[in-house]
């Protein structure tokens, strides 16, 4: 709320202070916009800094692994730019793919019921709802939102950047 004076013709004028406060907010407000575009600006570099720097070194990676495999070397070491001296191991993993079918074909029955399990498809779920074989009240009662953390994500606009 704000106060009002009486002038000397005795009609309210509203007092500086109010158009002080508007002021002031209008001012945070400004604030806020060029400090939040300015973070935005920084994110952006450092993000496409990240991503440069993520392909440079998956590239010095793939020359140093070309590089230790023609040595036939599993562990060296190196010294790095601030003269730490470093040690280093050539990984090799390897990850099992299961051929499901003959999987199927190869254990009994029972034993395919122990190690296999059910699973909500949720494109056959969006279908159903689509089809009308499940309402969206029933859906919303089988659902909990669970919180992520908030992002922001950059695109290049439209707008100010034709050529």
């Amino acid at each position: 709320m704000y106060s009002v004076s009486m002038t000397n013709d005795d009609t309210p004028a509203p007092r500086k202070r109010k158009i002080k406060r508007a002021e002031a907010q209008e001012s945070i407000t400004e604030t806020l916009q060029r400090e939040m575009a300015e973070f935005l600006s920084q994110h952006h570099e450092y993000k496409q800094l990240a991503n440069e720097y993520t392909a440079k070194a998956k590239l010095a990676q793939t020359y140093a692994i070309e590089r230790m495999m023609a040595l036939e070397a599993e562990k060296t070491e190196f010294t790095d730019s601030r003269g730490v001296v470093r040690d280093v191991r050539l990984i090799r993993p390897e990850r099992a793919d299961i051929d499901e079918n003959t999987l199927r074909e190869r254990v009994p029955a029972d034993v395919w019921e122990k190690i296999t399990k059910v699973s909500v498809d949720r494109t056959a779920i969006d279908r159903a709802v689509k089809d009308d074989l499940i309402s969206m009240e029933t859906l919303t009662e089988c659902v909990n939102l669970i919180p992520a953390s908030p992002y922001v994500k950059i695109t290049d606009s439209k707008k100010g950047n034709e050529e």
